[in-house]
């Protein structure tokens, strides 16, 4: 089946001068290479859950592969 999660840090939020914060984007890649939904995630808690979310989503396709990209 070879699907994938995929995470990549796209922005970075300021939240004050000291903490900063990656804004990810997660998305579910098919077999073919097919990007099939994304969604974004502030932070690595909220990069677990949607990447939980997909699990659970798509798990009769078969996820191979969770790369978390920093």
């Amino acid at each position: 089946m070879d699907w994938k999660i995929i995470s990549r840090v796209i922005d970075v939020a300021e939240l004050s001068q000291t903490d900063h914060q990656n804004i990810y984007l997660v998305y579910v890649r098919d077999g073919v290479g097919n990007n099939i939904e994304a969604k974004q995630a502030y932070g690595k808690s909220h990069r677990t859950e949607v990447t939980k979310e997909f699990i659970e989503k798509y798990k009769q396709y078969g996820i191979d592969k969770i790369e978390h990209e920093e």
